[in-house]
């Protein structure tokens, strides 16, 4: 099996730098992808001497559009994704490959999420086995399964593409499994990061998830349950008028939605287990458990 790593830039030079230095020379891989969206901040004119890395520049920032436009070079069975401020050591290169060797049915693999800075796990409460996404700082994905399924919708433009392509993924007859044993370090530059923006997105693009893949019996309790706990974190963040921008990005995209048929298992496996659909007691007890609870994990 071969792998390429994926990664997608914007305006964070020094990041891309220690991305190529450190990941390009990986012997087990087969090219680095770097699709970068349109930067002004002059990381065209990084040099880098390697067959191995693949520069694909943008003229604008298209948003998650730019990881299907990376994995559209690659010809590897596994594509690793990466964020421009994520890397990985080499034995997860390995490891990843090992996995997906062994398990035909293994969609997308979610890598252990570690925050280099402090050495916070962010992962720390999730659970070993079947999951209901990934991070794209830190995952991999059979490219076969990606293909057919399209990659990211671009639609989303950014943040929530990971839950989007994991229901579909298990809706198709694949895995999405989270191993603990493989991990990404994601270094949080704090350039373009910002609370409102990923308020915003996240309350629009989740009514988009939600009419698109399940059925309308649900949508009331799915609906609240997402809502409290973004209106929370946006209460929490300081970034109470981002929530409010979100619902009127909704307006936007209503008559866009087009619904998916999810079977109702896939759907029952979402409803019960992913946290944007948690019930709220149940989410204060896992947060006070792991000493969450006055926390909100960095952006990743």
């Amino acid at each position: 099996m071969t792998t390429d790593i994926i990664f997608i830039s914007y305006n964070r030079k020094k990041e891309i730098e220690y991305n190529l230095s450190k990941m390009s020379g990986y012997a087990s891989i087969n090219r680095l992808i770097w699709v970068d969206n349109g930067s002004a901040d002059g990381v065209e004119k990084i040099v880098f001497d390697n067959k191995k890395v693949a520069f694909i520049p943008l003229k604008e920032n298209v948003g998650i559009k730019a990881y299907n436009l990376g994995a559209s070079y690659s010809k590897a069975d596994i594509i690793i994704l990466l964020d421009d401020d994520s890397h990985i050591e080499e034995e997860a290169v390995v490891k990843t490959l090992d996995l997906f060797e062994k398990d035909p049915e293994l969609g997308a693999l979610a890598f252990q999420i570690i925050l280099p800075s402090t050495g916070e796990v962010v992962t720390r409460d999730w659970q070993t086995g079947p999951s209901t996404y990934f991070w794209g700082c830190g995952a991999a994905v059979r490219k076969s399964v990606w293909d057919d399924l399209g990659g990211y919708n671009e639609r989303l433009f950014l943040y929530g593409n990971e839950y989007d392509i994991s229901i579909r993924i298990w809706n198709s007859g694949y895995k999405v499994i989270y191993t603990p044993d493989i991990t990404a370090y994601h270094r949080v530059s704090d350039m373009n990061r910002t609370s409102g923006r990923l308020v915003s997105y996240s309350v629009r693009n989740n009514y988009r998830y939600i009419k698109t893949y399940f059925n309308s019996k649900y949508h009331f309790r799915l609906f609240f349950f997402d809502r409290l706990a973004w209106f929370v974190r946006a209460l929490v963040t300081g970034s109470i008028n981002s929530f409010f921008k979100g619902l009127k990005m909704i307006n936007e995209i209503r008559e866009t939605i087009v619904p998916i048929p999810v079977s109702d298992e896939v759907q029952q496996f979402y409803i019960h287990n992913q946290r944007i659909f948690e019930d709220p007691v149940k989410k204060i007890k896992r947060k006070i458990k792991y000493g969450l609870f006055f926390k909100f994990s960095a952006n990743v």
